[in-house]
């Protein structure tokens, strides 16, 4: 019994070690999906660039109920996609400057992602509708 108890464990410890080896990362393709949606109390904007870029992207975006004059995001939102070839993910904000929707973004980078920026209050930002925003200055989009 003993000689039993000791090969168990000798087997589990081989075992144990082989098993829990920590796997590497890989990077993981960011891919548009024709379903893809955001959370129920985000609206999913598929965006179009308004100069002659080739690519496409998305974005999970949050429309609060915030006044000009306060430093409440008017307008927080994810987005990834590809522009001309490079794959791209980030987060960013929009806060009114008086009358005008400023916006920042800065890029997630380490997962396969081809650009890592930081856009720090050049981002001009207008809603035409609850279906339409306009992005200038760093970028443009629709």
């Amino acid at each position: 019994m003993k000689s039993l108890v000791i090969g168990t464990i000798t087997a589990l410890t081989a075992t144990t070690s082989a098993l829990a080896q920590v796997p590497t990362l890989q990077n993981f393709p960011i891919v548009q999906k024709s379903n893809f949606t955001c959370a129920p109390r985000l609206r999913t904007y598929i965006v179009k660039p308004l100069d002659n870029r080739q690519g496409f992207g998305i974005r999970c975006v949050k429309l609060s109920e915030e006044k000009s004059g306060t430093t409440i995001p008017r307008i927080p939102w994810y987005g990834e996609g590809n522009w001309g070839g490079a794959k791209y993910c980030h987060f960013g904000q929009a806060i009114y400057r008086g009358s005008n929707l400023i916006g920042f973004a800065s890029d997630i980078h380490g997962n396969g992602e081809d650009i890592n920026n930081d856009f720090p209050k050049n981002i001009q930002i207008k809603i035409l509708n609850t279906s339409t925003i306009h992005v200038n200055g760093a970028w443009s989009e629709e």
